[in-house]
């Protein structure tokens, strides 16, 4: 089961970011035909970016050499695909899909009264022990 996860979290990745490339050609097309009725908006690409598809945008961006002057492209997606890597090492780096062995279908409800000592939550540092600690609340 852990393989097959792992094995769609990859073609998923490998999917949005080829989306993401196609929606950055499909902008420039449109821009050189003129065409404002099939116009591909940033949000589009933005929302496409957070969903996982940031490095094909940013690679389209180089490949296709169009708005390589766009702060938009050159800063805010190197960022997003950092972290959209982040969360791929973090699927991949643990025992389970997530955190620790515990699938995101087993945390099945929220505690009523949750409370989180953040200063026991970071001493061991960094966020992904802060997760940790928060889901181990659970």
């Amino acid at each position: 089961m852990l393989i097959l996860m792992r094995v769609l979290l990859v073609v998923y990745v490998l999917a949005i970011n080829a989306y993401g490339f196609l929606l950055l050609k499909f902008q420039k097309d449109g821009d050189e035909l003129g065409d404002c009725e099939n116009k591909v908006h940033d949000g589009k690409l933005f929302i496409t970016a957070l969903l996982g598809g940031a490095l094909g945008i940013f690679v389209a961006v180089f490949v296709l050499k169009y708005r390589m002057k766009s702060m938009f492209f050159m800063v805010l997606m190197p960022v997003v695909a950092v972290l959209n890597a982040y969360l791929i090492f973090l699927c991949f780096s643990s025992d389970g899909f997530f955190y620790g062995g515990r699938y995101v279908g087993e945390l099945s409800a929220f505690p009523r009264n949750l409370t989180i000592d953040l200063g026991k939550a970071v001493s061991g540092g960094g966020i992904r022990t802060l997760f940790n600690y928060i889901l181990t609340q659970f």
